[in-house]
């Protein structure tokens, strides 16, 4: 008998500057991902994605989304990330993404602050 199990489904806060990184870093002209065939594999989270930006244009007050990815995809992401990634903003949106990715991987949780320090698997009460 064959034993599998389908990815694990996780979800990532992450701002519409990180989106924005993820959408450059799945575009052909990036040159990030080895070949341009593997960035039509990734269309379905691109739309996830677009998701993300367009909720967060629609409602100013909204600066985190939830976006769902698989454990295998942020493995690969945190590979495809550049570090340094500004849009002239001067906050490295690029370094914030891989922290936060390395972070969920690593099993650590977030407040949903964006500076926020992580948690080791552990929920506090902050009365």
């Amino acid at each position: 008998m064959v034993e599998w199990e389908l990815p694990r489904s996780l979800v990532i806060q992450v701002a519409k500057e990180e989106l924005m990184v993820l959408d450059w870093v799945l575009s052909v002209p990036s040159h990030i991902i080895p070949h341009s065939e593997e960035v039509w594999k990734w269309s379905s989270f691109r739309m996830d994605i677009w998701e993300g930006i367009n909720t967060i244009e629609k409602n100013k007050e909204q600066k985190l989304y939830d976006l769902p990815l698989t454990e295998l995809d942020a493995q690969r992401l945190l590979g495809y990330i550049p570090i340094t990634l500004k849009f002239g903003t001067g906050v490295d949106h690029g370094y914030n993404l891989k922290l936060k990715l390395y972070r969920f991987l690593a099993g650590e949780t977030m407040d949903a602050a964006p500076n926020a320090e992580p948690s080791s698997n552990s929920s506090t009460d902050a009365n």
